[in-house]
């Protein structure tokens, strides 16, 4: 498998349950801030003849995340939160695999990836911050985890040279993403 065919099938994967929903905007409740994800991760890339390249990776620690003190949203308000959050995530994820699929210029590429890991970043937040019902907390904390874990990856592409240099994320989170979005009954990938 090339590395643009192992990119879209990653990034297809973390995207999975992680579509436009309801359109009403909630913002999410402000609880306290919640300090950066620590990780670390090393690289190391093989290039041969169908530009295959593999990484390695050290597990985050696995440090519980601070969980806000409010109380719990209801599933609705979850659902809207949920949606607005993922959405800018979607629309990078999607412009990224499309110029990537295109061959676009490394430096279309690089600035897909800022986008990204900056639509990543806040989605992160959003999944730190919120008081996220009982129901589908588990699932939230292990998809927190998931995309901490790939921002990694993400900061590595936006200092690419060439496509071939972009790196897969771990393949982690489409089914904590199908199980919330079946959990808050929105509507499937």
């Amino acid at each position: 498998m090339n590395v643009k065919t192992a990119v879209v099938v990653a990034i297809v994967l973390l995207s999975t349950g992680c579509t436009d929903g309801p359109t009403d905007d909630l913002n999410p409740p402000t609880v306290r801030p919640s300090p950066a994800p620590t990780a670390t991760a090393t690289t190391t890339s093989t290039t041969t003849s169908t530009a295959t390249a593999t990484a390695t990776f050290s597990p985050v620690p696995t440090t519980p995340r601070p969980r806000p003190t409010s109380a719990a949203l209801t599933a609705k308000q979850a659902a809207k939160v949920f949606v607005t959050a993922v959405r800018p995530r979607n629309v990078a994820l999607a412009k990224f695999d499309a110029d990537l699929k295109a061959s676009a210029s490394v430096d279309v590429l690089r600035q897909d990836a800022i986008e990204l890991l900056a639509a990543e970043r806040r989605f992160l937040a959003v999944l730190d911050r919120t008081a996220w019902p009982a129901s589908i907390l588990e699932n939230v904390e292990s998809l927190a985890n998931c995309i901490a874990t790939s921002i990694l990856w993400y900061e590595v592409s936006t200092r690419i040279k060439q496509p071939s240099d972009v790196r897969l994320p771990p393949t982690c989170g489409a089914s904590d993403a199908q199980l919330i979005r079946l959990r808050l009954e929105l509507p499937s990938y």
